[in-house]
């Protein structure tokens, strides 16, 4: 286990968008995913799907890679087949490696 693995302590749960959009043409989501993680409020700006600058206010290590468009939670709600309304959509992912190149970081922000 990295380094990075040893320090993502909290639950977070994860959905990821869906392929595409449902027979009625709505946009949805697969089934919860619970992911180990560490969830900081932690202000900057980021290029979102969109291309657009925005103002991520929280940041999220995650032990593997994630969608944009995603939505995620603090804590294990993988009972719920549809993001709560506290849930938050992920506006830009990273992935990054460790100083010994021997892990990625993965970082998500919201």
């Amino acid at each position: 286990m990295s380094f990075i693995d040893r320090n993502l302590r909290q639950d977070v749960t994860y959905w990821a968008p869906t392929s595409a959009p449902n027979r009625y043409g709505q946009e949805g989501f697969e089934a919860p995913v619970k992911l180990r993680g560490r969830w900081e409020e932690h202000e900057t700006q980021v290029r979102n799907a969109q291309g657009d600058i925005v103002t991520s206010t929280t940041r999220v290590f995650l032990n593997q890679k994630v969608a944009i468009q995603g939505r995620l939670v603090l804590g294990d709600l993988t009972g719920s087949a549809t993001p709560p309304e506290d849930s938050r959509e992920i506006q830009g992912f990273e992935v990054s490696p460790d100083l010994r190149s021997l892990a990625e970081q993965n970082q998500a922000y919201l």
